[in-house]
């Protein structure tokens, strides 16, 4: 999954979902890391590149 707040990457959890934190969101680095993102992007290139 794909998130940008705190919120997303623990309902991803909450489903057995791994999420990507996105900094063009509201949420910050810390934040995203903090509640369990495993990776967090700059942009949608970053993103873009990770998937692929």
């Amino acid at each position: 999954m794909i998130g940008d707040r705190l919120h997303d990457v623990k309902g991803a959890a909450e489903n057995g979902l791994d999420c990507i934190g996105v900094l063009y969101g509201y949420g910050t680095c810390e934040e995203l890391l903090d509640a369990g993102a495993i990776a967090v992007v700059k942009d949608i290139a970053e993103l873009t590149d990770m998937l692929l």
